[in-house]
């Protein structure tokens, strides 16, 4: 009950915020192909980074009426859409239950029609697709869907008509593997199955290395559904120690590397968002051969840390002296 209470006070402010400065003039000028929003709001709803969590149907729609309310742009990462898997039964081509199809942002958005703020149509979200994540590492070439009029608007953009920003080689690639159906091939005979695998190795490594030190982690993607996807898995660690100074420890003692949660919080938003006890794990990296090893000596570190406690705090103690 607090905590919907504090929400609702604290939405009350945004609102009043967002009265006051809607006098303040924009810093660019207005004209029929660009649509200057108020605000901005970024998200990567399906398999999120670093936490894995996809963003339910009713989250979704909720997030659309608000971006309509407040008149915002929603940027939505959907770069790991495509790379969703069950956590019961082998990845096939026909594994692609409704759970996994869920609409994005900006297919709700553009179901609802133009807005009344929004005559020329140019819609409240626009989608990133990556083909970084389906096709190989670095090819730093992907995609956008939104509304014609917005999509209109992006390929009027200096750094799209200049030629420099996209790799027309790359695309050039990409647009023949789609269009004979390789792509899609891939990602279905070898990419999906690749990273189902791992993440199987990792989660069982886990439950046998981490969960009886008290570490717990998200068994699915979406709540009430076995399915799964992205790249990580996030962890919440029972410590007396932050994830911060358990990541030191781990590089200096077992040259291992591991995502602390302080590296993905917010400056200044430190007390709504605190990950100190949290950790994310890359299982599409590492070796596979090379996954169970990882997680078994974090596992070994983080008992190391508990049976020498006194050591570790005043070691801790001194490192943050010396920052």
């Amino acid at each position: 009950m607090l905590s919907s209470r504090l929400r609702h006070l604290r939405g009350l402010g945004l609102r009043r915020e967002d009265r006051n400065n809607r006098d303040q003039k924009p810093f660019k000028l207005r004209s029929a192909d660009r649509k200057l929003y108020r605000h901005l709001i970024y998200t990567v709803p399906t398999c999120s980074n670093p936490s894995g969590v996809t963003m339910s149907l009713e989250r979704r729609e909720g997030l659309i009426k608000l971006a309509r309310m407040y008149d915002a742009l929603i940027i939505s990462d959907d770069v790991y859409d495509l790379l969703q898997w069950s956590t019961v039964i082998p990845v096939t081509t026909r594994d692609r239950r409704p759970e996994m199809r869920l609409p994005r942002l900006c297919d709700i958005d553009r179901a609802l029609g133009p807005c009344v703020d929004d005559p020329h149509g140019f819609g409240h979200a626009v989608s990133n697709g990556s083909f970084s994540k389906i096709a190989g590492p670095s090819l730093r070439t992907g995609w956008a869907e939104a509304s014609p009029a917005f999509i209109t608007g992006i390929a009027h953009a200096a750094s799209t008509r200049s030629g420099g920003a996209p790799s027309q080689l790359c695309a050039a690639m990409l647009a023949d593997i789609i269009g004979t159906g390789q792509l899609q091939g891939f990602v279905d005979e070898t990419v999906r199955p690749a990273l189902q695998r791992r993440h199987r190795l990792m989660m069982d490594a886990i439950h046998t290395h981490l969960s009886p030190l008290g570490v717990k982690v998200r068994a699915s993607s979406l709540r009430g559904y076995d399915i799964s996807g992205g790249y990580f898995v996030w962890l919440d660690v029972s410590s007396e120690f932050s994830t911060n100074f358990i990541a030191d420890m781990l590089r200096y003692e077992e040259d291992i590397v591991i995502g602390h949660g302080q590296m993905f919080a917010v400056h200044g938003d430190d007390k709504s968002a605190n990950f100190a006890k949290c950790i994310r794990l890359s299982f599409s990296w590492e070796a596979e051969e090379d996954i169970a090893d990882g997680i078994k000596r974090i596992g070994q570190m983080l008992l190391r840390m508990n049976e020498k406690s006194k050591y570790y705090l005043e070691l801790a103690s001194t490192l943050r002296g010396q920052e």
